[in-house]
């Protein structure tokens, strides 16, 4: 990332927390490994895998950048459902396909039922 900024340019990045920090996030790794296998969930848990604040300093000093500053904020995110948050972290992991309609009934289709997945 260093060598395409411009000189003294800026670099932003955006991670996620801790997935011990994500009930969500959690919840639906465990279910991924509780009913597909375990690793099922390795892309999934893999998201937050620069949750570690001096890891991250460490990895963005060490590529050459200076002036390193980490800020944590907190976000919450509301999904219609949980069956709807579900099935869209699903559709976004490149492992989508390997879930097939046997394995996941009605996950490819919205719901506008309220009843609880995880």
């Amino acid at each position: 990332m260093f060598r395409v900024l411009v000189p003294d340019g800026r670099l932003a990045l955006n991670v996620f927390s801790a997935i011990e920090h994500t009930p969500a996030a959690k919840a639906l790794a465990d279910a991924l490994d509780r009913h597909l296998g375990p690793g099922a969930s390795a892309t999934k848990r893999s998201e937050h895998s620069l949750a570690d604040a001096d890891e991250l300093y460490r990895l963005v000093a060490e590529a050459g950048f200076r002036q390193v500053t980490i800020h944590t904020t907190t976000q919450n995110i509301r999904f219609p459902s949980s069956r709807e948050y579900v099935r869209l972290q699903l559709a976004a992991t490149p492992q989508a396909g390997r879930w097939s309609a046997e394995l996941m009934p009605g996950i490819g289709k919205q719901s506008s039922q309220r009843s609880p997945v995880i």
